[in-house]
């Protein structure tokens, strides 16, 4: 695992859940992955197989928000209040970064900084990361002032942009928690847990786990 300072350490990766109103820990477990990335759905299944009730609300931090989460979340009636990397990021200095790029759910395009239509063009698999996309390309940029800042590939003319298929999560999670509403159920997340971690480190000294074999 990567450590504070950057360096990397042979560490196994610990995971807890808790309830909210007593913070009784319903699901820990240790992996070792080095990120958190993949644990939140073996956390939530943990939590209802433990605990024998559904899990209707979750709320986690950042580094559990994947396509995966989200989906899984989706097909199991379970409300996340989940962020994902980089989601209310500007890119203010960067005018032609995707962000910039407004997606029209009903026709299914992209419209550029400069005003151009992206169409739907191909469909992309990603099989080494489990994921597929939707490409979307315009063939305005040869005759765009701008091509130059936008668009730098020596492959193509045409700056393209790809739409993982599961975006439209997403595009839910961050309306969600970007609400008022959304907002004040997220900051709800911290005390509980953190509370707990807290405890173990700071109360009762434990910094690390060690395993015997």
């Amino acid at each position: 695992m990567k450590g504070k300072k950057g360096n990397f350490d042979t560490n196994y990766n610990a995971q807890a859940a808790c309830s909210e109103g007593h913070q009784i820990i319903t699901y820990c477990d240790v992996t070792t992955e080095g990120n958190d990335k993949a644990q939140l759905v073996p956390a939530l299944q943990g939590i209802q197989e433990n605990t024998a009730q559904e899990v209707k609300i979750a709320l986690a931090d950042a580094d559990y928000g994947t396509f995966d989460s989200f989906e899984y979340m989706d097909e199991n009636g379970i409300c996340g209040y989940v962020p994902y990397r980089d989601m209310n990021a500007t890119f203010e200095d960067k005018p032609f970064h995707s962000v910039h790029f407004g997606y029209d759910a009903e026709r299914d395009v992209y419209t550029c900084p400069a005003n151009h239509t992206l169409e739907f063009k191909s469909i992309i698999n990603d099989n080494t990361r489990n994921k597929q996309y939707r490409q979307y390309r315009t063939k305005a940029c040869k005759g765009c002032p701008f091509q130059k800042q936008c668009h730098s590939s020596k492959k193509s003319p045409y700056r393209a942009i790809s739409r993982e298929v599961r975006q439209g999560l997403r595009d839910e999670m961050k309306q969600r928690l970007n609400s008022e509403e959304g907002q004040k159920m997220y900051r709800r997340r911290l005390h509980p847990i953190e509370a707990i971690f807290g405890h173990l480190k700071y109360n009762l000294g434990y910094t690390a786990f060690y395993c015997a074999a």
